[in-house]
């Protein structure tokens, strides 16, 4: 079997979600994977659900994602757990205003509150912040295993009828006269009507090779995981823009803490971390959570991503002839606007 109507380069999350979403509308559907499923900036993802996004593009995508996700078993037939650790965001107190506008129009849709200083503090008495600084705060958020979760959509795209083919290196895309054929692959051509690019980071090498263009880029990320004895046990998922911090709790009441690193000469997606950047990872730490003085660093890992300049990603056609889709760059949330993705790229494909 070596054609399709549709191809799915990538078996990563918004892969995945892709095939599963494509293969229940009855589309004869492939998803080729170089390695094994969800072995790439997948496999380093915090899993994190949240919905707010300072954007309202990405806050609306986030906020389908999230009753997704609550219903998952539901869509899939697996069960996949959201983990509830709730979630907070923060930036410099200048863009107050704007955040609680975003607040407001969101909470008619998902629980989400507004704290002020004093407020946060008294709910979470770990974190620095200063006078007028107010937190956004998400008490259902949390994270699943990106794992499990791409998996079971892997299988019951194939239930649905789709076909996963692993170790299938796509070498090029066939094209003919600038109309899309196929792909070249290390197991031979495989040809479809259209093609999905979810390859992360590979996905710019892969259509420049085909001459075309895509604003996504590479870069390098660094996570850390740390432990405290003052680390509290109630802690929520954060991303803080005024620190360029993010992360979430970990297993044995570990933490991840991730700062960009904004290295963008891609190179071998798996590295050991970096000792001067963790020095780095521990400086922005203290400046917000009073736990960082005393962590204890339990390793990490360094991986890269596919990002946009503008941050919401690509989901569009990239040529003329509306058969070859780019769905990349989603900035490390691709986990969470998962679902969001895959409805797009199901009605590109379908013209719906």
């Amino acid at each position: 079997m070596n054609s399709f109507d549709v191809v799915v380069i990538g078996g990563g999350v918004v892969g995945a979600a892709a095939f599963h979403r494509l293969a229940q509308q009855g589309v004869k559907v492939a998803l080729l994977e170089k390695d094994r499923l969800c072995q790439g900036a997948t496999s380093y993802s915090g899993g994190i659900v949240r919905c707010f996004h300072s954007d309202p593009v990405l806050s609306d995508m986030a906020v389908q994602g999230y009753h997704y996700y609550r219903q998952f078993a539901e869509y899939t037939d697996s069960h996949c757990s959201l983990t509830e650790t709730g979630f907070i965001y923060l930036d410099k107190p200048q863009r107050n205003q704007a955040l609680r506008s975003e607040v407001d129009r969101l909470s008619s849709v998902v629980e989400m509150h507004w704290l002020t200083d004093q407020e946060a503090k008294k709910q979470f008495p770990f974190l620095n912040i200063s006078s007028g600084q107010g937190v956004v705060y998400e008490p259902g958020a949390g994270f699943m295993d990106t794992y499990e979760t791409t998996i079971a959509w892997a299988k019951a795209g194939e239930r649905a009828g789709g076909v996963v083919i692993e170790g299938c290196q796509v070498e090029r895309l066939l094209m003919a006269k600038d109309q899309f054929q196929g792909l070249q692959t290390n197991m031979g051509p495989i040809y479809a009507a259209k093609v999905v690019v979810c390859a992360g980071p590979l996905s710019t090498a892969l259509l420049e090779q085909a001459g075309l263009q895509t604003s996504v880029y590479a870069q390098e990320i660094q996570v850390n995981r740390f432990k405290s004895d003052v680390f509290p046990k109630q802690h929520p998922a954060y991303i803080d823009d005024e620190y360029n911090l993010n992360g979430r709790p970990d297993r044995e009441g570990a933490v991840l803490v991730g700062y960009p690193t904004f290295n963008r000469q891609l190179d071998l997606p798996k590295s050991p971390i970096a000792a001067n950047h963790t020095q780095l990872i521990c400086e922005q730490a203290d400046k917000r959570f009073s736990w960082a003085e005393a962590m204890q660093s339990l390793g990490g890992y360094r991986c890269f991503d596919s990002y946009t300049q503008h941050g919401h990603g690509e989901i569009k056609f990239v040529n003329e002839n509306e058969n070859i889709v780019v769905a990349a760059g989603f900035s490390g949330g691709g986990f969470k606007l998962a679902p969001a993705i895959a409805q797009r790229v199901d009605e590109l494909i379908n013209h719906k």
